[in-house]
């Protein structure tokens, strides 16, 4: 072969291999490439304002934790303090302190800096709107909040807290919000437009429907998010069928045989941080007798009540804390005996008039439950009225006392903390709507909460359980094992005791699968 043909035959070979392997790289899907999408979650219900300090809803309470107005810091699913806008902090010895280094790499969505103005102006706001905040942002532990410099804060505490950080988490807003500290003006200005630290911004809001898309400074791969209610078991069905959802936090056991087998979905399983319970008014002259509510309690079959409506997606228990907490007090003090739930009706007598059974309207489960009460306390000669109201009117007539009995949940977003729901102050914020008064529970939740040893916490967790135990101003009927069916094309997600928004900057949706030449 001459010198000109191998030159030849060797370019190409060599062009064949550039350019083959070239197309090859071309035509191949990259993760890198994949990255991106939008994720649809889909709740039940209907959207509220996402004012971040009036929220109610649980879900509603992440999303905008954890994806619009963060906190400088949140819980992990160990219970674990770790960063969000700063990146160190500092308590003082005698737990009087904490100082605050922020992250100078943190920018609003419009791009100005985080500063600690903005941080010193969140608290001043939510410190002169004490009554109209949620009551977990009701800050009376802190004295003084201080700028050192642009990006350093230090609290300052009335006395000496165990856990300051946890004391000092509540919404970051810009300080070109709070111009004002009027609470309408903020309201009515927070999303017009919506700046925000956090991953998205919110672009649209209907009460079916709520568009987030990502911030340009926040590092979501995410290009934006969408939120969609659905009214019912049917309306879910439907939307999962037209796989017109991704992700759909605390399904019942129906829907999680429904689509076992189906190969666009997956179910992943978490413990609640939290309890679902029979809230005794104890102002009514129905329920005050402690015999009463224990024979109410005692004729309750909770554990045939859950099977039936929850399958293995429940669990019943007395403890006023959930199964997965570290301290934990594992007992059933009232199993069901309804021959002893006579014995006690028939000292006290039958109350004169029903029972007042409040429930919340969108809640089915709730709804299914309280029939199974009413059912069984009518078996016991007591008459029952449920009452069924909208969310708005149900809170309203909880807070006022207008009920004997109340079906409610109780869900921490972050760590577990139940002094508004059973101290005597939380009479006053208005969460502690039993009336219930016990200063041997307000003495153990206060030494749970700044024991700093982890045998003196334990010990007053034990302690707090067993009061309301025996004192039972609630009758706690189970907790959840929380099911979340995730579509597959959803990648990274991780789902842990701290929900389902852990991590949701690392999200990223897979590129539907193109229907096959032909395929309709």
């Amino acid at each position: 072969m001459s010198l000109m043909k191998r030159i030849l035959l060797f370019l190409t070979v060599t062009l064949f291999l550039l350019f083959g392997s070239g197309g090859c790289r071309v035509n191949e899907q990259t993760p890198a490439a994949r990255k991106g999408g939008k994720a649809v979650i889909a709740l039940p219900g209907n959207a509220e304002t996402l004012f971040p300090l009036s929220l109610k809803s649980y879900d509603l309470q992440e999303i905008s934790n954890h994806l619009l107005t963060p906190a400088l810091t949140r819980g992990n699913a160990l219970d674990e303090v770790v960063p969000v806008l700063v990146r160190a902090w500092q308590s003082s010895p005698d737990g009087r302190r904490i100082i605050y280094y922020l992250d100078g790499e943190k920018k609003w969505s419009d791009g100005s800096p985080l500063r600690a103005r903005d941080v010193w102006r969140s608290w001043r706001f939510i410190r002169q709107n004490t009554d109209k905040v949620n009551p977990q942002y009701r800050l009376s532990r802190i004295d003084t909040c201080i700028i050192r410099d642009s990006l350093t804060v230090i609290f300052k505490f009335h006395t000496s807290v165990a856990r300051p950080a946890r004391l000092t988490r509540f919404p970051v807003f810009p300080g070109t919000l709070l111009h004002t500290f009027d609470w309408d003006s903020v309201v009515n200005a927070y999303s017009r437009p919506f700046i925000g630290c956090g991953l998205f911004l919110i672009r649209e809001q209907s009460p079916y429907r709520i568009l987030l898309t990502r911030s340009p400074y926040a590092g979501a791969l995410l290009d934006s998010l969408e939120v969609l209610y659905y009214t019912d078991n049917d309306h879910l069905r439907r939307l999962l069928n037209q796989k017109e959802v991704d992700l759909v936090p605390d399904v019942n056991e129906e829907i999680v045989r429904a689509y076992k087998k189906d190969t666009a979905y997956r179910t992943e399983f978490s413990g609640e941080r939290g309890y679902t319970f029979i809230a005794w008014n104890l102002r009514s002259g129905r329920v005050v007798d402690l015999r009463v509510r224990k024979a109410l309690t005692l004729g309750l079959d909770r554990a045939t009540i859950v099977d039936g409506l929850l399958g293995n997606l429940g669990e019943v228990h007395d403890a006023p804390t959930y199964p997965a907490f570290r301290d934990y007090l594992d007992t059933t003090a009232y199993r069901y005996d309804p021959e002893k739930a006579h014995q006690l009706m028939q000292q006290t007598g039958l109350p004169p008039k029903p029972l007042r059974l409040l429930v919340n309207s969108e809640n089915m489960l709730r709804r299914q439950l309280a029939q199974n009460i009413k059912s069984y306390w009518e078996l016991l000669g007591v008459k029952t009225v449920i009452q069924l109201l909208p969310w708005k009117d149900f809170l309203n007539s909880l807070q006022k006392g207008y009920y004997d009995a109340a079906l409610i949940s109780w869900v921490e977003n972050d760590f577990f903390n139940p002094t508004d729901l059973f101290s005597s102050e939380g009479i006053k914020k208005g969460n502690n709507f039993m009336y219930y008064r016990s200063d041997a529970v307000d003495n153990a939740l206060m030494d749970a909460l700044n024991a700093a040893d982890r045998a003196g916490q334990q010990k007053a967790w034990y302690r707090f359980q067993r009061h309301v135990i025996r004192d039972m101003p609630v009758t706690v009927l189970f907790s959840k094992r929380i099911a979340t069916l995730l579509s597959r094309r959803l990648k990274n997600i991780k789902i842990d005791a701290s929900g389902y928004l852990n991590n949701p900057g690392a999200w990223w949706m897979e590129s539907a699968p193109k229907p096959i030449s032909g395929e309709k």
